[in-house]
């Protein structure tokens, strides 16, 4: 536990425990260097972490009050879509806030949100019923969810309901509403959630005044901004350092430049030692395969064109990562403002990629920095204007979300995160790892 007494500096705070104590010991073992930004975020961690220990279990429920026709069947002939659409014009009969505030983290890339988030969960007791995800397969799952109770009057409260009594504190990685689907049951969800004692702990490199900026029927999301706002701790994390772009690059991952396409091929056969392609089927749903012409193992080759310009979507790249280790990407173009769709596609691949930490090989057209060199926010258009020397586009979710995929197209390269690779799929190589780390 830890011990601030009244007036004193937290640098002289005793900590024996919680995420601070965790990350003061990393920094003693040269794991992690100590960073001003990190500590402040710590330190809303850390008192959350207090509250959360201090009820043994974690947050107790309020015994959500669900409008009284949640667990009743409805006509057959209404569609579970438009239940879930009622469902969200339905208002809560009462107002029961849970006594813990969550913690919303926000900053720039490579900020160490994510690393401060999983410090928090890593310090939690065990009987804390806790779940940490990436915001993409959370809606997922809840998507899936909504599907399966296709006769509930309010499949919203009644999906949020199970959810809450299933976890306790929910750790949501990379918080980021693009999907009108998504923005149009968030504020039910989540309030239903609260009233049911959840805690939300979430990163994100957008303010929450900026979630959702310029969607479809964006007025209707607004409620949820303010309600995250009074139900969590808002911090942003300002630490100048991207610690993404300072580890040591790694070759023979990222090829782009001349002979970029032969660079790749001769890698990816290198990493199958001659064994002989096929073409293999990846289910996706029930109902959905991936076609997937080239994978040998648990290494695949595709195109970028196979892989973005197809109208896929997380869905289809988790079960892509499930499948593979290993994934080869060819041919990854410069985007322009006529290849948006395939550009937001792409980024939602890495998140996915790197979420499950994938060995991913690319070639490309350019380093990743001019990948993303034509699309900029609303405020960098209003700086650079229009440059004569190139042609730019503004989108506001791609323009925000580019900087992430860029750092992390960076760090894919380094040896830190091919250990990381390791150590999930492929144990056998962390004895070369660590000699060559040495080394």
């Amino acid at each position: 536990m830890w011990v601030r007494k009244r007036g004193m500096k937290r640098d002289v705070v005793q900590v024996r425990g919680g995420p601070m104590g965790l990350y003061r010991k990393a920094v003693e073992d040269g794991i992690c260097r100590a960073d001003p930004a990190q500590e402040e975020a710590l330190w809303k961690l850390q008192e959350l972490y207090q509250k959360v220990s201090d009820n043994k279990t974690g947050p107790k429920h309020s015994g959500l009050t669900v409008v009284d026709t949640v667990s009743t069947t409805t006509n057959t002939k209404t569609t579970w879509w438009k239940n879930v659409m009622d469902s969200l014009q339905d208002t809560e009969k009462k107002k029961k806030y849970p006594q813990v505030k969550g913690v919303y983290l926000y900053g720039g890339v490579g900020t160490g949100k994510t690393m401060v988030m999983d410090l928090f969960l890593d310090a939690l007791p065990i009987p804390v019923r806790a779940n940490r995800t990436h915001f993409h397969d959370f809606m997922l799952n809840i998507h899936k969810r909504l599907r399966d109770k296709p006769n509930v009057a309010d499949p919203v409260a009644a999906v949020a309901h199970d959810v809450a009594q299933e976890v306790a504190v929910l750790c949501l990685d990379e918080f980021m509403v693009a999907d009108v689907a998504d923005a149009m049951i968030l504020n039910r969800l989540f309030t239903c959630l609260w009233e049911d004692g959840l805690v939300l702990v979430a990163t994100s490199n957008r303010a929450p005044d900026q979630l959702y900026e310029g969607g479809l029927q964006r007025d209707l999301f607004l409620p949820f901004i303010a309600s995250l706002k009074r139900r969590c701790e808002v911090h942003e994390i300002r630490s100048r350092t991207d610690y993404r772009r300072m580890v040591q690059n790694q070759g023979g991952v990222y090829f782009h430049g001349p002979g970029a396409s032969e660079a790749l091929r001769e890698r990816f056969e290198d990493l199958v030692g001659g064994t002989p392609c096929i073409p293999v089927v990846v289910p996706v749903t029930e109902s959905r395969e991936l076609a997937v012409e080239s994978a040998s193992g648990e290494t695949a080759f595709l195109t970028f064109a196979e892989l973005c310009d197809r109208p896929l979507a997380a869905a289809d790249y988790i079960a892509l990562c499930d499948r593979f280790s290993t994934i080869a990407i060819d041919d990854v173009p410069i985007f322009t403002a006529a290849s948006k769709s395939t550009a937001y596609r792409f980024i939602q691949f890495i998140d996915v990629v790197y979420e499950n930490r994938i060995r991913l090989l690319l070639s490309a057209e350019g380093d990743p920095e001019e990948l993303f060199c034509h699309i900029l926010t609303p405020d960098q258009f209003k700086v650079q204007k229009a440059d004569a020397d190139r042609e730019v586009f503004v989108d506001a979710n791609i323009g925000f979300t580019k900087d992430r995929t860029i750092s992390r197209l960076l760090e894919i390269q380094s040896h830190e995160y091919l250990l990381s690779f390791a150590e999930r799929h492929a144990r056998e190589l962390l004895q070369y790892l660590g000699r060559r780390a040495v080394a």
